[in-house]
């Protein structure tokens, strides 16, 4: 049972609905997602017929180990000995036996052009190289199927545990352990590819990663119309746990926050300058200008991002000026 995963009809504790989706989506172009087409729990209906409730059959199932969304796997035949000197990132993933398109979306991210262990000719071990079932192939699914794959990992973010986005090797046999960290597949992917659905003016569902996203916490007075900001019917989600604050740690911005008023200086300079401002947007768009110039010269060193272009006006249009003009 601690292989089994929870499908539809678990009621409002369980997210089924969306692993389902997905699986049925996937499964005949994801391996990963074969597997829990297999393993998936069938409908409460064809427990009760022996007596009890969903409730108690849940409780039950749960203590049993059936998992509730996505847990993260890694690869049997990966290996998990190598010697100091071959923790390069490219050896590392070569060693962690995923697919292509997994390596892909890894090598770029994994941050280890050489290895840098303390021991080059010591035995390490090394923990898993965590992915995510169906990431490989999630890009190429229809619209509502990813946006059931976005709300299973803002799921998992709240409650995965930290050692599932850093995979560690230590030396063996050391008096002092040296310990070399990397990124996990599973990182790189929340981080680095395009699952996050965002909303602009014209309300159409667009996937990005976190970086090129804003989230709107609850009680922003003024919500942009005009920016890329997360799907409102998956913002609540961000509320649990850990999600909201793992998501910032790989680049989420937050709309009006302080820490990100360079960020929104610059994302509004180059809204302007892409012509994306209305003359409606004037009147928003200045308020959180001003607000962000407020915020950022309160910061101890204030820096605006590098190639920034900033809002500006030009008689009744809003304008964006890179900043290299500015030195002119």
């Amino acid at each position: 049972m601690s292989d089994a995963v929870f499908g539809r009809g678990w009621g409002r504790g369980s997210i089924g609905e969306d692993m389902a989706a997905v699986v049925a989506a996937g499964q005949d172009v994801s391996k990963s997602l074969k597997e829990i087409s297999e393993r998936l729990i069938a409908a409460p209906e064809e427990f009760v017929r022996r007596g009890g409730t969903p409730d108690e059959w849940r409780a039950f199932l749960v203590e049993a180990g059936a998992a509730d969304g996505l847990v993260p796997i890694s690869s049997p035949e990966a290996r998990t000995r190598a010697n100091g000197n071959e923790l390069a990132g490219w050896q590392l993933v070569r060693m962690a036996r995923v697919s292509p398109e997994v390596q892909a979306q890894w090598e770029p991210h994994i941050d280890r052009p050489w290895s840098n262990a303390l021991y080059p000719r010591t035995p390490y071990r090394g923990s898993p190289a965590w992915r995510l079932p169906g990431q490989d192939v999630v890009e190429r699914l229809g619209q509502s199927v990813r946006l059931a794959y976005a709300r299973l990992v803002l799921h998992g973010l709240a409650r995965w545990n930290d050692a599932r986005f850093t995979s560690t090797w230590t030396s063996a046999g050391s008096q002092n352990p040296d310990r070399e960290r990397a990124r996990t597949p599973l990182d790189a992917f929340v981080r680095e590819q395009p699952w996050l659905p965002v909303r602009g003016r014209d309300r159409a569902v667009r996937f990005v990663r976190p970086a090129d996203a804003w989230h709107c916490p609850p009680g922003l007075e003024e919500e942009p119309a005009y920016a890329p900001t997360i799907d409102h019917r998956l913002r609540h989600l961000l509320e649990r746990g850990k999600a909201g604050d793992r998501l910032r740690d790989m680049g989420l911005p937050s709309w009006d926050d302080p820490r990100d008023s360079a960020r929104l200086l610059a994302a509004l300079g180059r809204l302007a300058e892409k012509g994306s401002l209305r003359a409606e947007d004037r009147p928003a768009a200045r308020r959180a200008n001003e607000r962000a110039w407020r915020n950022l010269v309160r910061q101890p060193r204030p820096v605006l991002p590098k190639g920034a272009s900033l809002l500006a006006e030009s008689g009744e249009r809003l304008i964006g000026i890179p900043l290299s003009a500015l030195d002119d």
